[in-house]
């Protein structure tokens, strides 16, 4: 669980001035944190100041009496990719609009009839913010390691055991001399690149890696075009 700070910014979409009086309610009712409620009608009202990006939560309702919904919402974000998590609210317990929402990116699906304590709704406000400070670090992890191997040049490649093929990634395949549509090469390709007098070493090598699960550590020199070898 994330460590709370003092307040969190929540938007609430919602028509019904009596959902927004019971959420504000619920959330007055907080113990581990304090939330300063936005409430907003329409779903266009909503959008304008998410693009601000200064809210840490959106909650909205499923239904609308206008053509967008809630869903609307959620798939608008979706292709966005907002970093503000999206709880949808409804009214019946649905387990189909449930399994849509979160298909379309919602941090929760709640039953506005089942938020009886304010224990639940910020509950389910914090996990929402634990997993989108979670996604984010993962995506700033992914991004580093991509442009660390970029800066090194290194290939990644992936070799599927039980389909018997390796993946490679562009800089593998530029290694190799291959297209980078050739991105997957079973075994026997593979091994045709080997030079002939280090093709046996490295099969032993792979086949104690595998039988042990240990790391692969090795160095050998592959056939490029030409008749040209590299050490690999």
């Amino acid at each position: 669980m994330i460590l709370p700070r003092a307040e969190y910014k929540i938007l609430l979409i919602d028509e019904v001035e009596d959902d927004y009086l019971y959420i504000h309610t619920l959330l007055e009712g907080a113990e581990q944190v304090r939330f300063h409620l936005t409430w907003v009608k329409q779903i266009q009202e909503g959008i304008a100041i998410l693009e601000q990006l200064e809210h840490d939560v959106c909650l909205v309702n499923s239904q609308f009496n206008g053509i967008e919904t809630g869903f609307d919402l959620l798939a608008r974000a979706k292709k966005l990719n907002w970093p503000i998590p999206l709880v949808l609210l409804t009214n019946d317990n649905d387990r189909d609009l449930d399994r849509q929402a979160i298909a379309l990116g919602a941090s929760d699906c709640l039953c506005k009839d089942n938020l009886l304590t304010s224990r639940l709704l910020e509950r389910s406000i914090l996990h929402a913010l634990e997993r989108q400070r979670s996604a984010l670090e993962l995506r700033e992890m992914t991004e580093q390691l991509m442009l660390a191997k970029s800066c090194a040049q290194l290939g990644i490649w992936e070799f599927d055991l039980r389909q018997d093929y390796f993946f490679f990634d562009d800089r593998t395949c530029e290694l190799y001399g291959l297209d980078p549509q050739s991105s997957r090469v079973n075994r026997t390709a593979w091994e045709a690149c080997l030079h002939p007098q280090d093709l046996a070493t490295v099969q032993q090598q792979m086949q104690q890696a595998f039988e042990h699960q240990e790391p692969l550590h090795t160095e050998f020199r592959i056939v490029l075009a030409h008749g040209r070898t590299r050490y690999l």
